[in-house]
C-alpha cells in the first residue's frame, strides 16, 4: 500500500499544489484547512506523515503537535514556515513551503525514520 500524507494549510491553492505533487509521487493524500479539521480527519485517515503550515496548524509547542498526531504519536510531522520555532522529536522544519524538493525530502526522511 502506498504511503499517505495529510496536508494542513489554510490556502486552498497551496493544498492543491502539494496534493498534486504528492499524488504524482504515488502518495494517498488527505487535506485539511486548519488544525481542527486535521484533528477531525485523524479519526478516519491514519496518515504516515503530516505536512502542516505552522501558522495554519496553530503549532508552536508540544500540545498542538500531539493533537495533530492523534492516536499515533509517532507519526512524523513536517512543519513549513516554522523557522526553527519548534524543536520536538519527529518534527522536521522546512522554512519555505514552496521549496517542494525540501518538503518532499523532509517527508521521505520522516517516512524512513518511521521504518527504522
Amino acid at each position: 500500500m502506498s504511503p499517505s500524507v495529510l496536508i494542513v494549510h489554510r490556502n486552498a491553492q497551496i493544498r492543491r499544489i502539494l496534493s498534486e505533487e504528492f499524488a504524482r509521487r504515488g502518495y494517498r493524500v488527505g487535506t485539511a484547512r486548519d488544525g481542527r479539521q486535521a484533528c477531525d480527519q485523524l479519526s478516519f485517515l491514519l496518515p504516515d506523515v503530516i505536512v502542516a503550515d505552522a501558522a495554519t496548524a496553530e503549532v508552536d509547542g508540544p500540545d498542538p503537535v500531539r493533537r495533530l498526531r492523534g492516536h499515533d504519536q509517532g507519526v512524523p510531522i513536517v512543519l513549513t514556515g516554522a523557522r526553527g520555532r519548534v524543536r520536538l522529536p519527529g518534527v522536521q522544519i522546512v522554512p519555505d513551503l514552496l521549496d517542494l524538493g525540501s518538503v518532499v525530502g523532509a517527508v521521505n526522511l520522516g517516512l524512513a525514520s518511521r521504518l527504522v
